[in-house]
């Protein structure tokens, strides 16, 4: 029953075999949906379990449980965060949705922002502007956002350059995120030394 108490085991399947009825009672109660068999019928309990078990993995795809996340709590935005866009695409409030209680969005650098969105989109303009951009990251977050390789925009950047470019300036990344079709972005702050 312990399994049932984390998020990440809480679909665990249980079977149940033979035992005291008063128990099998009990965790009825509590487990409705184990499945509860005698010695015989436990192989094919578990073959119905393994059956049940690959229909709910066709039927859930990976990152469902991240689908409809609101954009800005995937983004780590909290009530009251100002939040830099800098070289945000137009629309791009639009696509940022419902926004937390009394956050503010503004366009460019700003020094006093609790987070910061930038929207890299080349190689030579993340190497430019990185140095510059890296302070941001100690007492906000920085995410660096680059356009998707499926998208429609022109861009050499990718995951790998973006991570590693970051890494070598002295930050690290903790989080990942897929914004839209057009871009997805990492989240760095300074490494602790």
């Amino acid at each position: 029953m312990a399994l049932r108490s984390y998020k990440s085991t809480r679909i665990t399947s249980s079977i149940l075999v033979d035992g005291e009825p008063e128990k099998g009672e009990r965790v009825k109660a509590q487990i409705p949906d184990a499945t509860y068999t005698n010695c015989d019928g436990t192989v094919e309990r578990l073959e119905d379990l393994v059956r049940q078990t690959a229909q709910k993995a066709r039927q859930a795809p990976l990152g469902e449980s991240y689908a409809g996340v609101p954009l800005a709590k995937k983004l780590g935005i909290r009530p009251g965060y100002t939040v830099s866009l800098v070289g945000a695409p137009e629309g791009f409030r639009e696509t940022m949705g419902e926004l937390p209680e009394n956050v503010v969005l503004r366009d460019g650098v700003r020094t006093q922002s609790d987070l910061t969105l930038w929207f890299a989109k080349s190689r030579r303009e993340l190497e430019e502007r990185l140095q510059h951009m890296r302070p941001l990251s100690k007492k906000a977050g920085l995410w660096i956002l680059w356009p998707k390789q499926t998208s429609k925009l022109q861009t050499d950047l990718g995951q790998p350059l973006v991570r590693e470019a970051g890494l070598a300036a002295g930050m690290v990344d903790f989080k990942i995120c897929s914004i839209d079709k057009n871009w997805s972005g990492l989240r760095f702050t300074l490494r602790e030394k």
